[in-house]
């Protein structure tokens, strides 16, 4: 990475920035998932509760917990907040950092770190209680770590970065895709360096140990406290939920022994469709021309309206836990998925398009009133979701240039650009091979500042053609380079 490139003034502004917005901020604490990731932050701490959080990523509550054992309601979320917003500081200074190898001059990197800390997105999640500001902190600092291990070749730096995808992966249990990501390239640093097969050894050892570490001991608390030895529980089932759910049709036809949940369900579709939601602020729902949306949202509200029905057909407890009754529906999600392939297939395909979208408007439901980004006018919302698009597909074609020109000049790729690309399309990819649906933009939120350095990368590699009116000297995040050889440390 290059020198730091900013005075110690930038970053008293960052935190600065980030201070005032956590000042104005009023925490989030009933909307979305962040009531689960309260209730079991209480549970860690000992609070009596028949839920079971097995499924649920554990760190992000174990950070809320230790919060709360040094502050205690009705000051926690508001801490909760100024630490997030804490977060979101040093989040954006070493994103600074590493744009500074990949765009030219002293502040573009500058403008893309604040670009990410003043989305839309990033406040939204930064107000509320959840995993995203957390996910996105580990996931940048494991970029900065493959960083210094590909410009130094220090053994300790693949302990590090060992670590630090260890909590990412016990943040948000849907990074542990990430894992073969990562592994590739650290393989592919190890191969540019020229290591000896020992020094490779070294490094995959130096890895997984930190790695195996933290992953084996939430394997045992669950082996202690749940029965099972895993990160999550395995509930038969193989299949997206939501997406399985919205695909249901009258014509479909299940076992005798999952006939009744299949009349709960229909009778939730029908409700569903009987009150669909209104257009909030700045929705672009008015332009769904294929009807694509009912089908895309369709799947969780149609879990919850059958959710009482359910609960009384398995004769569970209110609020007993989703594990619990994801083990009792394994075997109907399947044979719904079975005959429904197609639809499911489709929204494969849509859920790899919708991850280029926002991850989230910045706006909570009208009945918060004109709280934190609710304030905001529809225009800006409206420029913020096509702002972001726009990007997105310019990442995405870049990718195609950066590659051909790779092959094309057989070089080294830019090993930078590179990580960044990975990061991006491993987000997309895991939403294509998962189907997650509506929940894909949201959960492709921790690579929005690599969408973002590759947006302006390639723009200001655009800008500057045009403005000599000839090829344009290829910037550093274009640029193949070539490597000398690190030695092993």
């Amino acid at each position: 990475m290059r020198k730091w490139p900013f005075n110690s003034r930038f970053a008293i502004v960052v935190f600065v920035l980030n201070f005032l917005l956590a000042l104005y901020a009023t925490p989030v604490i009933d909307h979305s998932d962040a009531p689960v990731y309260l209730a079991f932050s209480e549970a860690l701490l000992g609070a009596e509760t028949e839920v079971n959080y097995a499924h649920r990523s554990p760190f992000y509550a174990i950070v809320i917990a230790g919060i709360g054992l040094l502050i205690d309601s009705p000051y926690l979320h508001k801490a909760v907040v100024f630490f997030q917003y804490g977060l979101l500081a040093v989040t954006t200074l070493l994103l600074c950092r590493l744009f500074a190898s990949i765009l030219q001059g002293r502040w573009l990197p500058a403008l893309g770190g604040l670009m990410f800390n003043l989305s839309l997105a990033t406040i939204f999640f930064a107000n509320i209680m959840m995993t995203e500001i957390l996910t996105v902190f580990f996931l940048t600092l494991s970029v900065g770590l493959l960083f210094n291990a590909y410009e130094r070749g220090r053994t300790q730096s693949y302990f590090w970065l060992g670590g630090v995808v260890g909590l990412l992966i016990l943040t948000r249990f849907n990074t542990l895709p990430l894992l073969l990501t990562y592994v590739l390239l650290i393989g592919w640093v190890l191969y540019v360096q020229r290591q000896p097969l020992r020094q490779w050894a070294y490094s995959a050892v130096a890895f997984v140990l930190p790695l195996g570490f933290l992953l084996n001991a939430w394997c045992l608390y669950n082996l202690s406290h749940n029965n099972f030895y895993g990160l999550f529980p395995n509930v038969g089932q193989g299949v997206p939920r939501n997406i399985t759910i919205a695909s249901i049709e009258e014509s479909d036809v299940v076992s005798a022994e999952n006939e009744p949940v299949f009349r709960i369900f229909l009778k939730a579709r029908q409700s569903y469709y009987d009150n669909l939601p209104e257009e909030h602020k700045g929705s672009l729902a008015s332009h769904d021309r294929f009807n694509i949306l009912p089908g895309l949202y369709g799947g969780y509200t149609i879990y919850l309206y059958a959710l009482p029905d359910l609960e009384d057909h398995f004769e569970l407890q209110p609020g007993e836990g989703e594990y619990e009754l994801a083990q009792k529906l394994g075997s109907f999600y399947q044979e719904i998925a079975d005959q429904n392939s197609g639809f499911i297939f489709k929204y494969r395909i849509v859920s790899f398009f919708s991850s280029f979208r926002a991850a989230v408007s910045g706006t909570l439901p009208d009945h918060y009133g004109n709280i934190n980004l609710n304030a905001l006018p529809a225009f800006l919302i409206v420029l913020y979701k096509i702002s972001f698009l726009l990007m997105s597909v310019i990442a995405f074609l870049a990718f195609f240039g950066f590659a051909g020109q790779a092959l094309w000049q057989r070089q080294q790729p830019n090993f930078y650009l590179l990580v960044c690309f990975a990061m991006v399309f491993s987000f997309w990819g895991i939403n294509l091979v998962f189907v997650t649906g509506a929940d894909a933009n949201r959960y492709k939120f921790p690579a929005d500042p690599f969408i973002i350095v590759l947006f302006l990368a390639y723009a200001g590699m655009a800008v500057g053609w045009l403005r000599r009116g000839r090829k344009a000297d290829a910037p550093p995040a274009a640029a193949g380079q070539k490597y000398r050889r690190v030695p092993a440390q």
